[in-house]
């Protein structure tokens, strides 16, 4: 059987061997965590798609419901290919929709508290004996009028949120072993990958400005770690060796 300080011996030069085999667990380290990481990337991907599905085919149903049908299991489920006019009007939606994004809870509440306030001055004044034309008696028009102006100004989904519907219905498309494509589109013109792309695109440059007016945050999700930091750390923390080789009884 091993003496303690063997076992010691042996642990501590495993810790402070270097060379090749440093290079080579180092490699092998990354391509577990790389697996791991995916499998588990891919597996919240793929719940996140399915509740963007949900969206897509609900907005389909109300709008477009020849593009919906009935599993034989009583599922309903897109009716594949699209149209390019259901696809254009689902993600001219997503663009302007204010219930998605769930920071939009709070500026709803400040909108219908504005509402209300602007309601509250007008019957004032009018219980003041204030004519309707009085400056200083809010019509309903100009109530709309600031209410639509905040609608413009509220906050909508994020660009990589409306990446993600896009990434959804094409594996969607993908798992159906269809082609992502409208059968109605000629030939030489864009395609819906490319359709998409520039939408989005469009619609990042709406974000941006958003941004600036501090409408929407500055900051979309959690802050990533790059493949490059974490091979940094990785690294550093198999160069460290130990000074000290304890011993029994040794503290």
């Amino acid at each position: 059987m091993a003496s303690v300080d063997e076992l010691d011996g042996a642990t501590s030069s495993n810790v402070v061997r270097t060379g090749a085999s440093d290079d080579t667990d180092l490699r092998n380290l990354f391509e577990v965590s790389a697996l791991t990481s995916r499998s588990r990337v891919q597996a919240k991907s793929r719940g996140t798609y399915d509740s963007k599905l949900k969206y897509i085919i609900k907005f389909m149903e109300d709008k477009y419901p020849e593009q919906v049908q009935v599993s034989s299991s009583g599922v309903k489920e897109l009716k594949l290919p699209l149209s390019f006019a259901s696809i254009e009007a689902l993600f001219a939606k997503l663009m302007i929709d204010t219930d998605l994004p769930r920071d939009s809870r709070k500026r709803k509440q400040l909108e219908a508290n504005r509402r209300e306030e602007l309601m509250r001055v007008r019957e004032a004044a009018l219980a003041r004996g204030l004519g309707e034309d009085d400056e200083d008696v809010p019509d309903i028009p100009a109530i709309e009028e600031d209410m639509t102006i905040n609608k413009a100004n509220s906050i909508t989904v994020s660009k990589s949120c409306l990446g993600g519907y896009k990434s959804a219905l094409k594996l969607y498309y993908s798992d159906r072993k269809i082609a992502f494509e409208c059968p109605e589109r000629e030939r030489g013109s864009q395609t819906i990958d490319q359709f998409l792309d520039e939408q989005i695109k469009c619609y990042a440059n709406l974000i941006a400005e958003k941004k600036l007016r501090a409408v929407m945050p500055l900051t979309e999700g959690k802050a990533s770690m790059t493949e490059e930091g974490f091979m940094r750390i990785i690294e550093k923390m198999i160069e460290f060796k130990p000074r000290v080789r304890l011993r029994r009884g040794r503290v």
